[in-house]
């Protein structure tokens, strides 16, 4: 199942292309940002970012996910 809340940070760390941005943003932590994804990674069967130590990158399902998560969200905010 896909969590909403997972989704919304998962789309908010695209945008920002930090976890700790992202976190700031959010009002969470970086380990939580980082778990978030973690768990949506696992719920989803698939890596959506490449790390490393400075930088993120989405893989192919990443962006893939993305059009999905934003379609959700949207609605969601309605």
């Amino acid at each position: 199942m896909l969590n909403p809340v997972w989704l919304r940070t998962f789309a908010t760390v695209t945008n920002c292309r930090s976890f700790t941005e992202a976190g700031r943003q959010l009002g969470l932590n970086q380990s939580s940002v980082s778990e978030h994804i973690r768990r949506l990674e696992e719920s989803v069967g698939r890596r959506l970012f490449v790390r490393d130590t400075h930088s993120i990158a989405m893989t192919a399902d990443g962006e893939a996910l993305l059009v999905h998560a934003n379609v959700i969200l949207q609605a969601l905010n309605r």
